[in-house]
């Protein structure tokens, strides 16, 4: 008896390792975790043609949606002690309000889960395919599948926190190279992108305040929407070893979301600036295409090596 009973604690211990870890993780590292949760390869893909197709009103609503759940969560950190040692966010419904709201929750998580998965391996893909097109897309596809099902199953959270501060540094350096080239493609410095802005008029901002429908539309969405919070970004929160931890971190991801978010609207207004006759319906492999342009391909090689080499000299130095 006292076997069995060690060996199912020895479970319980390792399960709970595997899904939040030994909650040692540093504030940066959870951090990071928690925007490359929230913020995946689905919003870039879907904020960018957005910008481009709508006006400042979807600017407006894309900066509160940044800033929200972080700010949120971070508001409400120091009454979540409580709550520390839960696994997920179906522990914590179900020890407030009973065993079938947890299992209700459990059920919708993992089909939300199931959902932003296929749509992340789906944008892993495209982009993918745009370069290797000799592949056929289905095999690519399996292959991304297979890679992150593995992983994951093998790593469990720290594997996923590692890949986590992978993607975090690629997405960046991704943002800032394309950044960098569409300023160099349109030839426009910043004040002459903000003065072109002024001109026109979806872009000005009497175009939401003076429209009361909009303004309405705009306040309601962030009443609406600003206790959504998806089952993900609560796990990380498991992951912390405080109440405080817990503050820091998400206190940290809303300031920086703000910034990846800002990100994500400058390319979207430097591709309307280049390009404004751009068909939405075709925006994200047009978007690639006028990226895989090879002169804007090669300054792009020579800047990366320009960058490795600068960087080299510095830790060399």
């Amino acid at each position: 008896m006292d076997r069995s009973n060690h060996l199912q604690d020895q479970r319980k211990n390792t399960f709970v390792q595997y899904s939040v870890g030994n909650k040692n993780f540093h504030t940066i590292t959870l951090m990071i975790t928690v925007l490359t949760t929230a913020i995946g390869g689905g919003s870039m893909m879907r904020i960018i043609p957005n910008v481009y197709n709508y006006d400042i009103y979807y600017i407006f609503v894309v900066f509160l949606g940044a800033i929200k759940p972080f700010l949120l969560i971070s508001i409400l950190s120091f009454r979540m002690g409580p709550f520390m040692n839960h696994l997920s966010i179906a522990d914590t419904i179900g020890s407030v309000y009973g065993k079938y709201p947890r299992a209700i929750t459990a059920l919708l998580s993992i089909c939300l889960c199931i959902s932003l998965t296929s749509i992340e391996i789906n944008i892993i893909s495209d982009i993918i395919r745009i370069y290797i097109r000799s592949i056929d897309h289905r095999v690519i596809t399996f292959m991304v599948a297979l890679y992150l099902i593995s992983y994951t199953i093998l790593g469990g959270v720290r594997a996923i926190t590692v890949s986590d501060v992978l993607q975090f540094i690629i997405l960046m350096t991704i943002l800032f190279l394309i950044i960098k080239f569409l300023f160099i493609k349109t030839g426009k410095s910043l004040l002459e992108i903000i003065l072109i802005l002024k001109e026109e008029k979806r872009f000005q901002l009497n175009h939401v305040f003076q429209n009361n429908r909009k303004l309405i539309k705009l306040v309601i969405h962030f009443i609406g929407s600003f206790f959504y919070i998806t089952p993900s970004v609560i796990h990380r929160l498991y992951t912390c070893c405080s109440p405080t931890q817990v503050y820091k971190v998400f206190s940290l991801a809303s300031i920086l979301g703000l910034v990846i978010k800002g990100c994500f609207v400058l390319i979207g207004i430097l591709i309307f600036i280049d390009s404004p006759n751009l068909v939405v319906k075709n925006f994200s492999s047009d978007m690639w295409n006028e990226l895989n342009d090879p002169p804007l391909s090669s300054r792009m090689v020579n800047l990366c090596a320009s960058h490795m080499h600068h960087f080299f000299q510095v830790s060399i130095a």
